[in-house]
């Protein structure tokens, strides 16, 4: 039977300071917030994202479009048409298309939303809220998604088209997807997992598809929209803030002065680097940053560029040519979705709060701010060891060092003491030799050097018994350095590092079940989840 242990945030010092900080006093970050990251702030919430209509009917075309040759649950179709109505809204994460769903909170920050909007509805049965999960498939930094680490082992998706990873092809894929089924294939949910990636793979025509069919494999039970945003009507829609990005130039301004607000109020660096224009300029293979120089708009690294009548020309024809970066891709998304909060994690939102200003520029509703759920899966290995070296869980969070040091003095405790048992004997030789002596008085010396060899007999145990304690110690030290390497690689988090697929491969759907039982990003702390 599974079961969840709290770890309070503070006690996680692989968190920065500002991750803690804004889960344990997010009122000192009020005046860079929409509202409070507490369940009672989507009343206001959504009165206000009321106040900001979107076009329902075109974001309802777009997801039936990316969902037409999909077979769909019930309560997933029944989310999507839903969405039509003005009393639905929605709840967000994103995330770049990491390879094979990348680290393990790629899955977990999905269930996180999903478990806000479940939350947010028991709280507002008027309304109906639907998790979004948004597809950063427009990224073109190949290097930060091209690999997944499964027990220990690095695989690495070799491609070179260039552009926006979402629109690459899936070619050298299969090659990878069969090397990871090859490290599963004995686990028990072999067999499901192996037709979810296959499947996913044949389907498939672009890489954002590849991923797209894994994560509708994954969650479609549970009601989780998928939206691509690289979608040329969707653009389409977003030209006016696109034209306005580009003539006006004001973003670059407005998150500088909230970034220095940010640093002299809590002394936080700023997270972004904003530029004069926060527009790419996307063609075959390339995705191009957009430059002003010498009045005209240059896409560097080529020979493309514009006057300003030709690019809004440009904009106006081919809106799907233009990619917004981490500056403008939240006031994309939030432009484009009746949404009330992003769920990301401590770095996303920090991210994200530098963005309030901006969004009052450009008239768009600015969302609430929600901490993912940090997740540390134990399975019954590890469960076995942390039993066996007698840790409890809070344990495992301390240092190596601290843990090593926690051992060696509880096993001290109870290691063979020479002295007790050498009184002991001595005792009672010194009782042999004066009731040998009543019979004898002679027996006294030979009691004496048979006191002197057991002496040397009980040395020769303790240092047998000793070396006994010795390796056992050495053994146990060795299984809490590799405890600590599986739970923290490179002294960071289990769930930054360490791939879901295997879990899911062994525990089938009986894994995101776990999660969806104890995860909810509004209880502010650290899930260790016993599996």
């Amino acid at each position: 039977m599974s079961s969840c242990t709290p770890i309070p945030f503070d006690l996680v010092s692989q968190f920065s300071a500002r991750d803690q900080l804004y889960q344990l006093e997010p009122e000192k970050f009020k005046n860079f917030l929409s509202g409070l990251p507490t369940l009672e702030s989507f009343t206001a919430q959504i009165e206000k994202k009321r106040a900001k209509p979107i076009d329902r009917i075109l974001l309802h075309q777009v997801l039936k479009k990316q969902y037409a040759d999909y077979e769909m649950s019930n309560i997933l179709e029944d989310n999507i048409e839903s969405l039509l109505e003005e009393n639905t809204f929605t709840v967000v994460t994103a995330h770049q298309l990491s390879l094979l769903t990348g680290p393990l909170y790629y899955i977990s920050k999905m269930i996180s939303c999903i478990r806000l909007a479940q939350e947010i509805e028991k709280n507002h049965p008027d309304v109906k809220i639907v998790p979004v999960f948004v597809h950063g498939g427009e990224d073109h930094d190949f290097e930060e998604i091209n690999h997944v680490e499964v027990f220990g082992n690095q695989l690495v998706w070799d491609n070179h088209q260039g552009g926006a990873i979402g629109r690459y092809h899936v070619d050298g894929l299969r090659e990878i997807v069969d090397q990871l089924l090859e490290m599963l294939s004995r686990e028990a949910h072999f067999e499901s997992l192996k037709t979810t990636l296959l499947d996913s793979l044949i389907k498939a025509t672009s890489y954002a598809g590849f991923m797209h069919q894994v994560v509708h494999h994954l969650t479609q039970r549970y009601g989780l929209v998928q939206l691509v945003m690289d979608d040329p009507e969707l653009k389409r829609a977003f030209v006016p803030h696109f034209r306005k990005e580009i003539l006006e130039r004001k973003s670059q301004s407005l998150v500088k002065y909230q970034q220095l607000r940010i640093e002299q109020a809590l002394d936080i660096k700023s997270q972004a680097f904003p530029r004069d224009i926060n527009l790419f300029y996307l063609t075959s293979g390339a995705r191009r940053r957009i430059d002003f120089q010498d009045e005209r708009y240059v896409v560097l690294d080529s020979d493309i560029s514009f006057s300003v009548e030709e690019i809004l020309k440009e904009l106006e024809d081919n809106p799907e040519s233009f990619s917004p970066n981490v500056v403008i891709r939240p006031l994309y998304q939030e432009s484009i979705l009746p949404n009330l909060a992003y769920v990301g994690g401590g770095g996303e939102l920090a991210y994200w709060m530098e963005r309030k200003t901006q969004f009052e520029e450009f008239d768009i509703c600015f969302p609430l701010l929600i901490r993912r759920d940090s997740v540390m899966v134990l399975d019954v290995g590890h469960q076995k060891t942390i039993a066996k070296l007698n840790l409890s869980t809070e344990d495992i969070f301390k240092t190596e060092d601290e843990l090593i040091k926690q051992h060696v003095q509880a096993e001290n405790k109870h290691e063979f003491a020479l002295d007790n048992y050498q009184s002991e004997f001595n005792s009672l030789f010194e009782r042999l030799k004066l009731d040998a002596a009543k019979a004898d008085p002679s027996l006294s010396k030979w009691i004496a050097a048979e006191n002197s060899k057991q002496e040397k007999l009980l040395k020769q145990i303790d240092s047998r018994i000793h070396r006994a304690y010795k390796s056992q110690s050495e053994n146990n030290i060795k299984k809490i350095k590799k405890l600590k390497d599986q739970l923290f690689p490179n002294h960071g988090l289990q769930e930054r590092k360490t791939n879901s697929l295997p879990f899911i491969a062994r525990y089938g759907e009986y894994y995101t079940e776990t999660l969806m039982k104890y995860l909810n990003p509004l209880d502010k702390s650290m899930k260790v989840i016993s599996l």
